[in-house]
């Protein structure tokens, strides 16, 4: 059911206009329709559905600029990352650093973070995989990564060189 088939017109002007500036929509929809049950099925729907945006938003943000690893440092970061996908996903991550990994640039950083992140997303949707090993060496201004698991790989031959046509 919709929105529209709770209110009338009179309502949904009455809902628009700002009541108190500390009450919610929802809490003004709450009040002004008739059928009390219905009314609070459908915020509690709403509110469901902000808060899930909030949720995702916020897991963005973090993807996009995670905090901690200014704060924390590359390795900290990828190990709690690494934690949180295992604990979503149940995929056993395994991680092995250098000891100087936290001394990569920043860039260098942020581009390491990217790729550990695509290829933990990366195993657990297409290798049918239960564990992942990540490991990251570094000396001096050189890295290797090398992410590694157990799942079901591909053929040689269907592997792309990665050039578009």
């Amino acid at each position: 059911m919709s929105l529209e088939e709770y209110a009338r017109p009179d309502d949904a002007i009455w809902i628009c206009r700002p009541r108190q500036p500390t009450e919610s929509p929802s809490m003004r929809l709450r009040t002004c329709l008739n059928d009390q049950a219905s009314t609070a099925w459908l915020c509690d729907k709403i509110d469901a559905s902000i808060h899930e945006a909030l949720r995702e938003i916020r897991a963005f943000a973090y993807l996009l600029h995670p905090q901690n690893l200014t704060v924390d440092g590359l390795k900290a970061t990828i190990e709690r990352y690494s934690r949180g996908f295992g604990a979503r996903t149940s995929l056993h991550v395994t991680t092995r650093f250098s000891s100087d990994i936290d001394r990569l640039s920043r860039d260098k950083e942020h581009s390491v973070l990217r790729v550990i992140q695509e290829a933990l997303t990366n195993v657990f949707r297409h290798a049918k995989a239960t564990e992942e090993r990540i490991a990251v060496a570094s000396n001096g201004c050189h890295f290797q990564l090398t992410v590694s698991d157990n799942g079901q790989g591909f053929p040689p031959d269907r592997a792309r060189s990665g050039r578009r046509p």
